[in-house]
């Protein structure tokens, strides 16, 4: 039997429902927005500065080196949000300031399913320009009509204004997205350094301990993918 015969006979059942959610649903940003207050960014601050006399390596900070006695019971919250509820967040209000990866003799992509249920959740990983990027490669497996079909049936559904939310940054303002079940995207954006207008983002995968390693397919587990980002760690800002 066909790993695509033995799917076919498999028992459809709803998973991730608490992300089923439409625009109509996610309409009021309040309902997805928690922003801090001064005793809370007081909190932030005096944890930056514990944080920095053991260390200026972010990825050496643990919770004892970035004490939040009080922010972290509504980190928990949010947290499980992210993993048990609609997928997203955003914090506002955050203090700030405006200061090829591909491994030698690995192949120049990869494959990965893009729905994978294990236990009760689901994992989708879908970037269609990667995918169709991956055609130039002479060695990667081709696109068939019907997967192409598929992803353009999918696109119209990723596309439709009722099943999407679009959220307007402010500076201070941090953006929580459950990378395993929320797609999202940036908007294209021209920089314009005469006036002043320059967008500044910056990118972190974060772990939760609501999700353990045995909640997580062994593909997104894997210990290649570990060793890769180890090598690439990022030294914080002095």
């Amino acid at each position: 039997m066909s790993a695509l015969e033995a799917v076919a006979g498999t028992a459809v059942r709803p998973l991730e429902t608490h992300a089923n959610w439409t625009a109509a649903d996610v309409a009021d940003s309040c309902a997805w927005t928690y922003r801090l207050n001064v005793d809370e960014i007081a909190e932030l601050e005096a944890a930056l500065a514990v944080a920095r006399s053991h260390t200026h390596e972010v990825l050496d900070v643990d919770k004892d080196r970035f004490p939040l006695p009080t922010l972290a019971p509504v980190l928990a919250q949010l947290a499980d949000e992210l993993i048990n509820g609609r997928g997203f967040c955003r914090i506002s209000a955050l203090p700030y300031d405006f200061r090829g990866e591909q491994s030698k003799g690995s192949d120049p992509f990869y494959r990965v399913p893009v729905f994978t249920e294990h236990g009760d959740r689901l994992f989708v990983r879908y970037i269609r320009p990667y995918i169709e990027a991956s055609q130039r490669h002479p060695d990667a497996p081709r696109l068939s009509d019907k997967q192409r079909a598929a992803m353009d049936a999918y696109d119209a559904l990723i596309y439709d204004p009722d099943n999407r939310v679009e959220m307007t940054f402010a500076p201070g303002d941090m953006q929580f997205v459950n990378n395993y079940h929320v797609l999202h995207g940036r908007n294209a954006y021209q920089d314009d350094p005469a006036t002043g207008r320059v967008r500044w983002l910056k990118r972190l995968w974060l772990a939760t301990e609501i999700l353990g390693p045995q909640d997580r397919p062994q593909r997104y587990q894997s210990a290649g993918a570990t060793q890769h980002w180890s090598a690439r760690r990022t030294r914080a800002g002095t």
